[in-house]
């Protein structure tokens, strides 16, 4: 295919993934820092917390894999735009060392890198973690994924597309999710958070829970997010809580300070589109 038909396969591909969300293909916007007309090949408004947040999509019709180069130069159009969210589409694929840049910028933005087969498995491939006759369809946010082998830790981890968990560990940068039934003595979302509240101050002295929130990220389902915060621990621990009829489903991220803002919208992008599901076990004869 020529360039305009692979752009028409990616802006088409968003249209099923994103079908509330606006698309503009073959955007022009005013560069505050280079004082010119910046041109976006697909252009997405989605309405998040009443607040419409875009992302700028870069599609790379090369023979070559993209290098840093081109990823330091989608950063720069990304700033001179002032636009936060980025996805590069490569269908050469994209070298190591671009994508290690990728993820290693420490400004309040999302990037990342797909070869045209990757993107096209874009949001396809989701964990169903389950508890008991309970469980969750969890498709990961924008660029992680979903590993449902470390059930000895937790009902599921998240980390970063390209890394293994201990490299993810190791960076500090995860999440981890598990279910509380609503059954006595914790039968709702309040009482989750005044019991887990209770337990976590007495395990950690000297941590401290800095805020409560309960952002209005659903129409059927209450949410909260919580952030403690300890000085011996080495992030920040911020969870999400979804309350659904028969339990109530939460995600702990852990983030590095510097990727912090970036690393919460994508927990609250998984807290919008989590979905309960009733889980039937079956024995075989």
């Amino acid at each position: 295919m020529d360039w305009r038909e692979y752009e028409q396969v990616i802006f088409e591909h968003l249209q099923q993934e994103l079908p509330a969300a606006e698309l503009l293909k073959d955007v022009q916007l005013s560069g505050a820092l280079s004082g010119t007309s910046r041109q976006i090949d697909v252009l997405v408004r989605e309405e998040v917390q009443g607040q419409v947040v875009a992302t700028a999509v870069d599609a790379k019709h090369h023979k070559r894999p993209i290098d840093v180069k081109h990823v330091e130069s989608f950063l720069g159009l990304l700033r001179d735009i002032d636009v936060q969210r980025g996805i590069m589409i490569s269908e050469a694929g994209y070298t190591s060392a671009a994508y290690q840049r990728a993820f290693a910028d420490d400004v309040d933005l999302d990037l990342d890198i797909f070869s045209l087969a990757e993107f096209k498995q874009w949001q396809a491939a989701l964990g169903i973690p389950y508890s008991g006759s309970q469980g969750v369809i969890l498709p990961p946010p924008l660029g992680w994924v979903v590993d449902i082998t470390r059930r000895a830790d937790a009902l599921a981890w998240l980390y970063q597309r390209g890394l293994s968990f201990d490299e993810a560990w190791k960076r500090k940068e995860c999440m981890y999710v598990s279910i509380s039934h609503r059954r006595p003595p914790v039968e709702s979302l309040d009482e989750l958070l005044e019991f887990q509240a209770k337990r976590v101050l007495k395990a950690v002295e000297d941590g401290k829970i800095t805020s409560v929130t309960f952002p209005q990220l659903r129409t059927d389902a209450r949410c909260a997010i919580r952030h403690f915060e300890a000085p011996h621990y080495p992030t920040v621990e911020i969870t999400g809580f979804v309350e659904f009829s028969q339990f109530v489903f939460f995600v702990v991220l852990f983030t590095p300070l510097v990727v912090q803002r970036r690393d919460v919208r994508k927990l609250e992008q998984l807290m919008r589109r989590v979905l309960p599901i009733k889980v039937t076990h079956s024995r075989g004869e």
